[in-house]
């Protein structure tokens, strides 16, 4: 159906796997300098965005799923560390860049080293994120803007 599949957490790893192989990249830095929510409706999973939130809030140009239409950009919430405050509050215990054999290591328990399958995997993920018009700072955050330009 696909040969890569690429998901993530906001403000954490943006991940890749092929089905044999998954690849968690982080940032450098989990701060929310130069992280961004876009959103056409304004609302978390069981609340609104709070005014203090909106006030700050620029119109950005469309993305292709948008139709045309402007999104808000907003800068995320953050912690007193600079970090932004993802999903439900929840934290990440490890935020080092990995790669697993999902063949040999299910559990993702022993990280491996191996430079061919990790450049075929960014690949894979620059492709995913132009193809899901992902905003041009977050191949800057993820260090990917030399991948990014080989592939525009």
């Amino acid at each position: 159906i696909r040969d890569a599949a690429i998901f993530g957490y906001f403000g954490a790893a943006c991940n890749v796997t092929d089905g044999r192989y998954v690849y968690h990249r982080y940032p450098e830095k989990l701060t929310a300098d130069g992280l961004y929510e876009y959103t056409l409706m304004p609302t978390r999973m069981t609340t609104r965005f709070s005014i203090s939130e909106l006030v700050d809030a620029t119109l950005a140009n469309p993305f292709d799923f948008s139709k045309g239409v402007p999104l808000l950009k907003l800068k995320p919430r953050a912690n007193e560390a600079g970090e932004a405050i993802e999903v439900q509050g929840m934290d990440f215990a490890d935020t080092q860049t990995r790669l697993y054999d999902l063949h040999n290591d299910p559990g993702q328990t022993i990280p491996i080293d191996d430079p061919e399958i990790e450049a075929r995997l960014v690949a894979a993920m620059t492709r995913l994120m132009l193809e899901a018009d992902a905003p041009p700072e977050l191949f800057e955050r993820f260090d990917l803007t030399h991948e990014r330009a080989a592939h525009v």
